[in-house]
């Protein structure tokens, strides 16, 4: 069997199953409007031609699998109510679903090497996950009508794609990552107002902008952005209050502006950006969690309006930093340590009373050492330090 034609087809009620067809190269169903349960295409390697122009529901799962269609057109499909998944097709080069507006389950489209388009103009609802993984020559993604995801949404290891935009997704039930597009300059989500998740943003080699200036920006965004080496500047501002936020190991990372930050829930941590020479925590007053910076390329800390920490307090290997001002800070929750800062000289933690665990300052070449061992006499003579006291190698020569 070479080819299979029903022109008057109209419905199917169940499942339609074209699967282990070795010369099957065609298949027309022109009058084909509603399957009313699965409709698998799969193992059918010779299968190049496919004709549905009618189709406009699929009750069940659509799934393309194994097939030779170079191009897969449904025209007037408007709704997949169980899962959408095309993977593992060689041939396929674009996905033309124009009307497809809902898809029940999930979407899945996952190392199809040959695939360069796959636009989804009018798809607004995926309830469950959504995942565009190893596809590799793809470089052309559009999804202007998502508005919502019911689980995780992830973009990843799909190498052409040069540029992400989702300007009316608002809502993901679970993480959004976007990971190792080694093309991709440019993501962007201006909607976004509703996480269930992280937003995991890593190993993007050619990363230039990250947008999420929403005109009602989320709170307590957990944003966690790593190793994307061309990244230079991480526009903040628009938020209040994040949940979490880790930014690690962005190479050309200068600029990460947080200026309107007041309240962290958890931890700040800001490690390995060896560039990064501008961090505006200005008014920042409570941190949940811990506050951690290694490896930054800062000339001046200040949180001036920081009073109190639930974690602890971590400054290490800022080579560039003369002085440390948090002059409210009166608690540290857990551990504080101040080490291998070549240029630390002085420190302002005139208010602090309290450190919950281990005190460490060492390896500060230009720190003095009776700033360390006054600010020690300091804390123990208020609420104490709940640890060990760890304190050498700092400047012996200098006087207070």
């Amino acid at each position: 069997l070479t080819s299979l034609e029903s022109p008057s087809l109209a419905e199917v009620g169940g499942i339609l199953a074209i699967a282990q067809n070795d010369v099957l190269t065609s298949l027309s169903f022109p009058s084909l409007s509603s399957v009313g349960d699965d409709l698998s295409l799969t193992t059918s390697l010779a299968l190049a031609s496919l004709t549905m122009p009618s189709l406009s529901e699929v009750r069940g799962d659509l799934l393309v699998r194994g097939t030779g269609l170079v191009s897969l057109s449904l025209p007037v499909l408007t709704s997949v109510e169980g899962n959408l998944s095309v993977d593992k097709d060689a041939a396929l080069t674009s996905i033309g679903l124009p009307l497809l507006s809902s898809i029940g389950g999930w979407l899945v489209a996952i190392d199809n090497a040959a695939i360069a388009s796959f636009d989804l103009p009018a798809l607004a609802t995926v309830g469950d996950y959504f995942q565009v993984q190893g596809n590799a020559a793809l470089d052309s993604f559009e999804l202007p009508a998502l508005t919502s995801v019911g689980e995780l949404f992830k973009v990843s290891n799909n190498d052409a794609l040069a540029a992400l935009d989702l300007p009316s997704l608002a809502s993901v039930g679970g993480e959004l990552e976007v990971s190792s597009c080694e093309a991709l300059s440019t993501v962007a989500l201006p909607s976004i107002a509703s996480l269930g998740g992280r937003l995991v943003v890593r190993d993007n080699a050619g990363l230039t902008a990250l947008d999420l200036s929403s005109p009602a920006p989320m709170g307590g965004l957990r944003l966690y952005v790593r190793n994307n080496g061309a990244l230079a500047g991480l526009d903040l501002s628009m938020f209040t209050e994040i949940g979490d936020l880790t930014v690690d190991d962005n190479a050309a990372l200068t600029t990460l502006d947080l200026s309107a930050l007041s309240s962290m829930v958890s931890s700040l941590t800001v490690t390995n950006n060896g560039a990064l020479a501008s961090l505006d925590l200005s008014v920042l007053t409570s941190m949940g969690g811990g506050f951690s910076l290694h490896a930054l390329a800062l000339p001046v800390l200040e949180l001036p309006e920081l009073t109190e920490l639930g974690g602890g307090l971590v400054v290490q290997h800022c080579d560039e930093l003369p002085s440390i001002e948090f002059p409210k800070l009166t608690s540290v929750g857990s551990y504080l340590q101040i080490a291998a800062n070549d240029s630390l000289a002085s420190f302002g933690l005139h208010a602090l009373a309290s450190v919950g665990a281990a005190l460490t300052m060492t390896d500060n070449a230009a720190l003095a050492r009776c700033l360390v061992d006054d600010l020690v006499e300091q804390i123990q003579a208020a609420q104490g330090i709940g640890g060990s006291i760890t304190r050498h190698s700092n400047n012996a020569n200098c006087t207070c």
